[in-house]
């Protein structure tokens, strides 16, 4: 199950990549549309968009020397729905992954747990 609890501890090193978000959507102000990266909907220029950074580590003393401990990977871009369900889940304190399933079907996965747990 990918949601979680939030923690603040964070090990960059214990992932292959790290992501951070503004939480402010904007509108997608790239020169072609992108796909969701949590549901695979096409974004479209011009529509509703919350912007996801990713990094990762430097692989060598190379990396490291030029962009220090952290190298910026190519953003990700949520869609107007997941970018609000990813913000309700953030205000309530969860983890939640964006490199694997979708936002739906890890809310869909949690509950069912729940429902089983508190039975």
């Amino acid at each position: 199950m990918s949601i979680s609890c939030a923690s603040d501890s964070f090990d960059s090193d214990a992932c292959d990549w790290w992501w951070i978000w503004n939480r402010a959507q904007t509108t997608l102000q790239t020169k072609r549309s992108r796909k969701c990266c949590s549901c695979g909907e096409k974004i479209k220029v011009g529509d509703t968009a919350t912007k996801v950074g990713r990094f990762r580590g430097p692989k060598n003393d190379i990396e490291e020397s030029i962009y220090g401990d952290e190298v910026e990977l190519a953003p990700r871009f949520l869609c107007e729905t997941c970018s609000d369900l990813a913000m309700s889940l953030d205000e309530l304190g969860f983890c939640f992954d964006l490199a694997g399933e979708s936002l739906k079907d890890q809310i869909k996965e949690y509950r069912e747990i729940e429902k089983g747990v508190l039975k």
